[in-house]
């Protein structure tokens, strides 16, 4: 009982916090992946220069070099959030238009074999084009947007949880 009543609250704390702190969440968890990217990184330094000092393996190597290009991407997401979600929008922006480009291709193509597809397979192709464009003119406001709607599932989520629990407790208890 207690598990389910702290697994919803805690839904729906995240999914409140999501939506009421929507803009500045969002560089807090790049900043977390970045930490996550860092840590392992400088421990993997620390333990091979130990380890070449020691003689049992050489400094210079694919490992350490993957190391610091972990600790340099993690640095990059703790120092510059911003201008990770603003590239990774873009490029979820540019993926969705040519998605949407090739569907209405695709479908413009069906002509050569005498296929006539009806206007309404075009909507969702179009719809997609649509918000692709929209994705990168407005980077930034479509990743808070994401955030939102995150936010707004979890918490659905978690009021969704506890009544369901509600529901199977009465009926493990009526029958």
């Amino acid at each position: 009982m207690l598990s389910v009543v702290l697994r919803s609250l805690s839904s729906v704390a995240v999914g409140l916090l999501l939506i009421v702190y929507k803009d500045a969440v969002m560089p807090f968890i790049v900043q977390l992946i970045g930490v996550a990217f860092m840590l392992p990184g400088l421990v993997s330094i620390g333990v091979r220069l130990f380890a070449a000092r020691d003689g049992e393996i050489p400094l210079i190597s694919i490992g350490l070099i993957t190391s610091l290009g972990s600790v340099a991407f993690g640095a990059w997401l703790l120092f510059a959030p911003a201008f990770f979600v603003a590239m990774l929008m873009s490029m979820l922006g540019v993926a969705l238009l040519l998605a949407g480009a090739y569907q209405i291709v695709a479908l413009v193509r069906l002509r050569r074999y005498g296929v006539r597809p009806s206007l309404y397979y075009y909507i969702v192709p179009c719809f997609i084009v649509l918000l692709g464009i929209f994705i990168l003119l407005n980077p930034s406001g479509t990743a808070a947007l994401s955030f939102w709607l995150i936010g707004v599932g979890a918490a659905l989520a978690g009021v969704s949880d506890f009544v369901n629990w509600l529901l199977i407790r009465k009926i493990d208890v009526g029958g």
